[in-house]
């Protein structure tokens, strides 16, 4: 039975083992573009904002049509009758009799029939055909710019979930190495008491600080698995055991350098402003072309059939019609002169929401490179702080070894060098995660990910 239990417990922790999948920060990206919900309703933005503009773009061209109309009436009756008339003309001494015969036209309706082709052209609209045009070009750029900032934000928080998984798995190792070695010092401390060279107060002590520990191990395997799910959610995957891979040092020592200016022109957000002020120009330019005249042609051939008279069709035979319109307005109670100055007001509300905007964009840059700044700054201290604990937890452990320091002391350091451990792995986490928000603010994410691959 205690076998088959071993058995069980070992195919268990294969199955365990088989479950986890080692993914880099690469492949997590990658996912994340492919399976992103946002990135997909945004694909889908783009291909509504090219038919719209193609459908646009019809108008330039001429619209033709074909008609066809049948129809039957019952209408009838006269349109001449003059009945038989004799009368004498008088021609000198004498008369001459003369006779009239009758004379009758009759008209039906009846059956009648029309088929044609008409041809439309607009000549000119008031440059409201061309505006529409370039409003839909407008629509279609700032399609793509939010597709590829709904692509930067996923990569963003993917790679924001991928380094607190790193982070939360460097804390996980930490706490399970202190760990361990506070149960081979209990073991040691242990055996020492049994051989009396050691004091029951010193096995408390480190059964204290074992608890400490083990409650800190629990606390980062629950962060490890948070973070797991927290990334499954930012790819758009199904929650799996996910270890994260080691990231090369690419993302702050080679491409987040210094910047001398603070340029917001490679963000999506600067372009789609502009891209704004644009569409409300062109709304002004839509608006004023009711004020101008409008003109068009149009040609029509068709076949028309119907209209007896006496039994004689007379309408049996097609023609081809040209027909040219011009239509210019005169007065429309102030209903353009309004539309136009509403318009303008769009016009310059989006010129002053774009000029805000971009302040408040150059403030997060300017933010974003100060935290990456002091991020730095923080790495570089932990570092040094860690190799001082480092080597005063050797020293001390060299002196307890032979005598000369307490077990309170060895625990004391021991303890400092864990904190300076968690706290270089937490500044090296910072340090990723300022310099992805630097990138982010600099509209150079993208740009970046795709150079390093």
């Amino acid at each position: 039975m205690k076998r088959c239990c071993l058995v069980g417990l070992f195919v268990s922790l294969i199955a365990v083992a088989e479950s986890q999948q080692v993914m880099t920060l690469d492949e997590c990206i990658g996912v994340a573009r492919r399976d992103s919900r946002e990135v997909a309703m945004q694909e889908l933005k783009v291909v509504e904002a090219e038919q719209v503009r193609k459908s646009v773009r019809g108008h330039f061209f001429p619209q033709v049509s074909a008609s066809g109309i049948a129809a039957w009436n019952s209408s009838k009756g006269d349109l001449i009758n003059l009945a038989p008339q004799s009368f004498d003309i008088p021609i000198f001494l004498t008369t001459i009799p003369v006779s009239l015969p009758g004379y009758q036209l009759e008209y039906s309706i009846g059956d009648v029939y029309h088929a044609g082709v008409t041809v439309q052209q607009p000549i000119y609209m008031g440059g409201k055909i061309a505006s529409g045009y370039r409003m839909a070009r407008i629509g279609e750029s700032v399609a793509r710019e939010q597709q590829q900032l709904a692509e930067a934000d996923a990569v963003y928080h993917t790679c924001q979930a991928y380094f607190l998984l790193l982070k939360a798995q460097q804390l996980d190792l930490v706490a399970s190495t202190a760990l361990a070695a506070a149960d081979e010092m209990l073991r040691s401390v242990g055996v020492a008491g049994e051989q009396g060279m050691a004091q029951s107060t010193d096995l408390q002590k480190v059964e204290v600080t074992r608890g400490e520990l083990l409650l800190a191990a629990r606390k980062a395997k629950n962060g490890v698995r948070l973070a797991q799910r927290n990334l499954c959610v930012q790819m758009g995957i199904q929650p799996a055991e996910i270890v994260a891979a080691p990231v090369d040092e690419w993302l702050f020592a080679q491409k987040v350098r210094p910047f001398d200016s603070l340029d917001i022109s490679s963000r999506p957000e600067y372009r789609m402003l502009d891209a704004q002020v644009s569409l409300n120009r062109e709304k002004v330019t839509t608006a004023r072309s009711d004020m101008l005249p409008q003109v068009g042609v149009q040609g029509n051939y068709g076949y028309l059939y119907g209209l007896k008279i006496n039994d004689n069709t007379v309408l049996d035979g097609s023609s081809f019609t040209v027909l040219a319109s011009v239509k210019i307005p005169l007065w429309q109670s102030g209903l353009v002169r309004h539309n136009v100055a509403a318009a303008k007001a769009g016009l310059d509300h989006s010129i002053l929401q774009r000029d805000l905007l971009c302040d408040r964009m150059m403030l997060e840059r300017m933010q974003a490179q100060n935290e990456y700044d002091e991020a730095q700054l923080r790495h570089e201290l932990s570092l040094s702080a860690l190799r001082l604990a480092e080597q005063n937890m050797n020293l001390e452990q060299k002196r307890y070894n032979v005598g000369q320091s307490a077990l309170a002391d060895l625990l004391k350091e021991k303890a400092q060098l864990q904190k300076a451990q968690e706290e270089e792995v937490e500044a090296m986490c910072d340090v990723h995660l300022a310099a992805l928000r630097l990138m982010q603010t600099a509209g150079l994410l993208l740009d970046a990910l795709d150079s390093v691959e």
